[in-house]
């Protein structure tokens, strides 16, 4: 608490005033303030922590939407359904930019990666209990928290389809 030497008064380390005996004031931190002045302050600090609070939010929607379009762009999106459940679900088709595997997303079953050729010539091909069966191994892997990976023994199209915890023949 700081004295003006011509005045017994504290002064208001904010406006630099004065604070008469008998006013209103804000006893903190071992400082007195006027109740206006640390007011002021307080909506100040506010309003500076609003439009920060603004503009990191605004910085952060353009870095997902960058995220969003570059992933856009590498990776084609779209609505589809699902061939193991037929249920509506997320098809996204990673290539030729990144592997040969579509990830399908959002269904019943759980999410899964399959390869691309299998998803596109043996999926659509199969018997509705082979669809279920392959259905319930992918929501048993992703139950346990595993991937699911619909895939062949050897990689090749011919082969018996398995569902794996990991990529690859």
């Amino acid at each position: 608490m700081e004295v003006d030497e011509s005045s017994t008064d504290p002064i208001c380390p904010l406006c630099s005033k004065p604070i008469p005996s008998g006013s209103v004031v804000v006893f903190e931190r071992g400082r007195l303030f006027h109740v206006r002045c640390r007011s002021r302050e307080l909506e100040l600090t506010a309003m500076q922590n609003l439009e920060r609070a603004e503009r990191l939010r605004s910085e952060a929607a353009v870095t997902v939407d960058d995220v969003v379009g570059r992933r856009a762009s590498h990776a084609p999106r779209g609505v589809g359904t699902c061939p193991l459940c037929g249920n509506v679900a997320t098809i996204t088709d990673w290539r030729p930019t990144h592997l040969d595997w579509v990830v399908v997303e959002g269904c019943p079953c759980g999410d899964y990666f399959v390869s691309a050729a299998l998803f596109e010539h043996r999926l659509p091909r199969l018997s509705e209990a082979e669809r279920h069966t392959l259905a319930s191994r992918v929501r048993w892997f992703r139950a346990k928290g595993a991937e699911a990976w619909c895939t062949t023994p050897d990689g090749s199209m011919d082969g018996p389809l398995d569902i794996r915890e990991r990529r690859g023949a």
